[in-house]
């Protein structure tokens, strides 16, 4: 590395004295020395947060500049090289060098001006939503903006930690219906809920354990009988935290196989052909949990295909976020649905701060209002086939 010298040092589980850390630290190197740098600062992230073979991540050239770092010009080279350590800090593999031709940059970062995409006439809108421990109790005004914008006909919920009744009555107050009142169904698990401007009954079990567990798996699903069809829906939010292989994700690996044996179980009682489950799976570790979570609930058999939600007017797949965090944002958040039956007609992650001032004044959002919950709202928009 010293050849080409050396003005960002990018560093993932940085060592510390007691070995591998958390999160990521970023480090400028100038002739002043050495420096360190917030990852918010210059909008690094990457994708996928899990362990996987490949990752893609990205740095703002216009952040660098305003943290004093070096800023590659557009047609300029950028060097990079990758190195991986062991458990004490050794290192045991590197990349050769690698170059990248820098493309035109902005003088300030990005804001997209567009409209934010209406709901499909003939679909259902499914909104998913972690709200930090029932914020919306006592902070109403952004969450109500927001969801009032989205106009959803279905909200999965986590962290929502109030009674079904406290729930609708919120709803009611602060999204109201043109028509009719929005129902709500909890279960024993903390803080999940399924809401809906449409009738809807229980499906899947109330109370959801693992073995030798105290706490009920955090899952609750609802059968919706909306406009174009039965839908069968789940709200569900898998064990936090861990790395790959670590007793969290094994939690999470067997908390989505309990929610997929109940949602099995449910459907082949209630065969209904649309189906969607989404929530906060906390993927950190490893990828299995979404892919169990998955395992062939589809209505041919087969299994559930991952919605494609970027950030509306980005291309990012950011779904949680948190200024000051040591851990970089990243997608936590998914959405998975029956594809052989239904079509996503669209579907994406709101982030305000990345719109512009006419795209907000034309919503009746504020810059800050996703700032609201440490995790974005994520819209899926199905469409029977």
């Amino acid at each position: 590395a010293t050849r080409f010298g050396v003005d960002l040092e990018i560093e993932f589980s940085p060592m510390g004295d007691d070995g591998p850390g958390h999160g990521v630290r970023l480090t400028g190197h100038t002739a002043a020395g050495a420096r360190a740098v917030s990852h918010e600062s210059i909008n690094f992230s990457f994708s996928p947060t899990y362990a996987g073979e490949w990752y893609e991540g990205r740095i703002s050239r216009t952040g660098l500049a305003r943290a004093g770092l070096p800023t590659p010009r557009s047609g300029a080279l950028m060097t990079g090289m990758l190195v991986l350590r062991n458990s004490v800090g050794a290192i045991v593999g590197q990349s050769e060098p690698f170059e990248a031709e820098a493309t035109a940059g902005s003088p300030v970062p990005p804001r997209a001006d567009l409209r934010l995409p209406p709901k499909p006439a003939d679909g259902v809108r499914v909104v998913s939503w972690n709200v930090l421990r029932g914020k919306p109790m006592e902070d109403t005004g952004p969450f109500a903006r927001v969801l009032g914008v989205l106009d959803p006909d279905v909200v999965l919920v986590q962290e929502w930690t109030s009674s079904p009744r406290e729930i609708a009555a919120w709803f009611n107050a602060s999204v109201p219906l043109e028509e009719g009142q929005w129902e709500v169904r909890t279960t024993g698990g903390w803080g999940v809920a399924v809401v809906s401007r449409f009738p809807l009954e229980p499906f899947g079990h109330d109370d959801l354990y693992l073995e030798g567990e105290e706490d009920a798996v955090r899952f609750a699903g609802a059968l919706i009988n909306t406009p174009v069809g039965y839908l069968a829906a789940a709200s569900v939010h898998l064990k936090c935290c861990g790395t790959a292989g670590s007793s969290e994700d094994q939690k999470r690996i067997s908390e989505a196989g309990a929610i997929n044996r109940s949602m099995l179980e449910a459907l082949s009682v209630e065969p209904v052909q649309m189906r969607i489950i989404t929530g906060d799976l906390n993927l950190v570790g490893s990828r299995p949990p979404l892919d169990v979570l998955r395992n062939g609930l589809d209505a041919d058999g087969s299994d559930l295909e991952i919605a494609d939600a970027r950030v509306l007017g980005d291309a990012a797949y950011t779904t949680w976020r948190e200024d000051g965090n040591a851990f970089t944002p990243g997608r936590l958040d998914y959405a998975v649905y029956s594809g052989s039956v239904v079509r996503q007609a669209r579907a994406f992650v709101l982030d305000a701060r990345v719109l512009s001032d006419r795209a907000l004044d034309a919503a009746g959002l504020d810059a800050t209002d996703t700032d609201a919950s440490d995790h974005l709202p994520m819209v899926i928009d199905l469409m029977p086939n």
